[in-house]
């Protein structure tokens, strides 16, 4: 397994910390998107990046941190940014014929833009965690480009919508993951044991998802 870190800057030379894990003859890519002040450390990433892997995927995580003076629509473009400015790098000297996109909340917002910009993950296969569902632009790519998709969400996370998560999973066919009372770390107050059980239940689901390719 090789491990390596991109030398990746935005125009304003702002450097993009990333991972990329590669492992002999991966045919996919998962490219992972943590959320603002949430990330690819926290359980509902680290633990589907070590599915991937487990399943013979590599692995590119995109380490961004956002300011918490950017308003939604400047934190929303960076990351958008720094996702895409990873993937190109990536993208210069490795083709792989299948991809895997997986974000959470902020992350979400940035899979717009790279379902938008970059045709290779236009069928790319996604996994939608804690989703910003009011975000209109998430939305609109979700009925544009109708990818392979897993959306897992939390009852009591505010971000949670449930008519918009019929309306993604009607124009994608996917499938969903709903944790009653999970807020928006798919967490359950008050229940440590009851929060840790989340996270089988969110591998199992990219079980589902990966056997239905």
């Amino acid at each position: 397994m090789i491990v390596e870190h991109l030398s990746v800057s935005l125009k304003d030379r702002t450097k993009v910390p990333n991972v990329w894990t590669r492992q002999a003859d991966a045919q996919t890519l998962a490219l992972i998107l943590p959320g603002a002040g949430y990330t690819a450390l926290g359980p509902v990433l680290h633990y589907p990046r070590l599915w991937a892997l487990e399943n013979g995927i590599d692995t590119l995580t995109v380490d961004y941190r956002t300011s918490g003076k950017m308003a939604w629509q400047e934190a929303a473009d960076f990351t958008a940014a720094c996702a895409i400015a990873v993937f190109d790098e990536m993208a210069r000297d490795h083709a792989y014929p299948n991809f895997m996109v997986i974000g959470k909340s902020l992350g979400t917002r940035a899979m717009a833009p790279l379902l938008e910009q970059r045709p290779a993950l236009q069928n790319a296969t996604c996994v939608w965690l804690t989703p910003i569902f009011a975000d209109n632009a998430m939305m609109d790519a979700i009925e544009r480009y109708r990818p392979p998709s897993l959306f897992v969400a939390g009852t009591d996370d505010p971000s949670y919508d449930e008519a918009r998560l019929k309306t993604a999973r009607a124009a994608t066919g996917g499938r969903s993951l709903l944790i009653e009372g999970a807020n928006h770390s798919l967490e359950l107050k008050n229940d440590v044991r009851g929060s840790l059980a989340v996270i089988p239940r969110l591998l199992d689901a990219l079980d589902q998802l990966q056997a239905k390719k």
